[in-house]
């Protein structure tokens, strides 16, 4: 169960960023080229925030 709400963190924690790949807004799911939602989010999300990229859960770096 509590790793259902990290990724539901890690989620909104993307979702924050706008995609520098498909254009997607905060808030909003990337898409794929087609315009279906995307299985995964773009790298580019990952990589602006620095918690993700360091391999640590949201909870852990707040602290």
């Amino acid at each position: 169960m509590d790793g259902d709400l990290e990724e539901i963190a890690r989620a909104d924690l993307i979702e924050r960023e706008p995609c520098p790949r498909c254009g997607a807004s905060p808030g909003s799911v990337c898409r794929a080229n087609s315009g279906v939602v995307a299985v995964d989010h773009h790298t580019g999300r990952y990589a602006k925030i620095p918690a993700l990229k360091a391999g640590t859960s949201p909870d852990k770096s707040a602290s």
